[in-house]
């Protein structure tokens, strides 16, 4: 995997220091080189902190000629470490993990390989594909599991978790800078600036909310639609991209805005919808099937048409127009967020690891 800012990264971090806590030595294998932003340092020091071992490839993306290095990284690693489960994150590394396990002399590791699946649906070449056509593997929502190739492996699915957010009041300052002394609600977006998330209807709705006293704040690292998605951001007064946030700083925005969209055209099961959902910030979301699964019942969330610009812009409008406390929205979800927790999540993991090592046993 990489360290860089993203939902599987923080939920990888997430994971691996909660099963520390429940007693077990974890390990990550960083496969790209860091890219020392200030995300992936402070994700660097909480897993120090908790005992996490990192190991570190350095890859350089794009750069084939590191691929050897990387491979044989790998090799040396799981060689020296031994474990007894290898969980991969990302495509790039389920097939690399895969290739070394499958070429190199790491046949009694073979079997301990689980992958787990992070979008509905997730893209895979056809050699990942091949490589990993029997390998167990944990997707991370329903949505997943149902619309990912069926493979012939052993399957469960996992619904993401996350730790409970601390919110702090740091985002008050900037909050009351762009208000400029004049009565003003917001709507948070947070993603990368990429097609996935979406932003050319993000624009969209926000032009139409530009003389109405909406801003909305878009925070995400820089991908492959930033330079159009900057653009188009210049070219509205209300809309403010506040670049790559910590977080603390995410929860503290998430904590001080009116509302908080998604309007993504896939995803695996958001991590950042399930921060909002702690933080009690009223949630509009597109209604691709991993927004469905969970906020179809979740209080206070707006589920909107991803065709129809106006489904949005209703949506939105009911949301700014609740008058309860964050504190009551989110009372209101408790019954319904135990599942999303990280510790949940991490028993659901064990059981999963628990599982497939019966399996081997009875299985040889």
């Amino acid at each position: 995997m990489n360290l860089d800012a993203g939902g599987a990264q923080t939920f990888i971090a997430s994971l691996a220091i909660e099963q520390k806590k429940l007693g077990h030595d974890v390990s990550i294998i960083v496969i790209d080189e860091l890219v020392n932003s200030d995300f992936q340092k402070l994700l660097i020091d909480n897993l120090n902190k908790h005992a996490v071992h990192l190991y570190l490839l350095n890859r350089r993306v794009g750069r084939n000629a590191t691929i050897v290095n990387t491979v044989k990284g790998i090799i040396t690693t799981l060689s020296t470490v031994e474990p007894d489960v290898i969980n991969t994150h990302i495509s790039t590394s389920h097939l690399l993990t895969s290739m070394c396990l499958r070429f190199a002399n790491l046949s009694k590791l073979r079997n301990r390989h689980i992958i787990t699946v992070h979008n509905a649906p997730e893209r895979w070449s056809w050699m990942t594909l091949k490589f990993n056509a029997h390998t167990p593997s944990i997707y991370c929502s329903y949505s997943a599991l149902e619309m990912n190739p069926q493979r012939d492996c052993l399957k469960v699915a996992v619904q993401n978790g996350i730790p409970f957010p601390k919110i702090d009041n740091s985002a008050i300052k900037l909050l009351d800078q762009l208000r400029e002394g004049k009565p003003r609600k917001f709507v948070l977006c947070v993603g990368r600036l990429s097609k996935q998330k979406n932003y050319d209807l993000v624009c969209k709705i926000a032009k139409y909310f530009e003389d109405r006293g909406v801003d909305f704040l878009v925070c995400g690292l820089k991908q492959e639609t930033a330079e159009q998605d900057l653009q188009n951001f210049s070219k509205l007064s209300n809309i403010h991209y506040l670049g790559t946030k910590s977080r603390e700083e995410v929860y503290s925005l998430m904590g001080h805005c009116d509302c908080f969209l998604n309007a993504s055209l896939f995803e695996g099961l958001p991590l950042t919808v399930l921060e909002a959902f702690f933080t009690g910030v009223p949630c509009v979301l597109s209604d691709i099937p991993p927004h469905t699964e969970i906020g179809t019942d979740m209080p206070c969330c707006y589920i909107a048409n991803l065709e129809s610009e106006e489904s949005f812009i209703n949506k939105i409008e009911i949301a700014l127009s609740h008058t309860e406390s964050k504190e009551d929205i989110l009372n209101s979800r408790m019954p319904y967020l135990e599942k999303y927790t990280i510790a949940t999540t991490a028993k659901n993991y064990d059981k999963f690891y628990n599982e497939l090592t019966t399996y081997n046993l009875t299985n040889g």
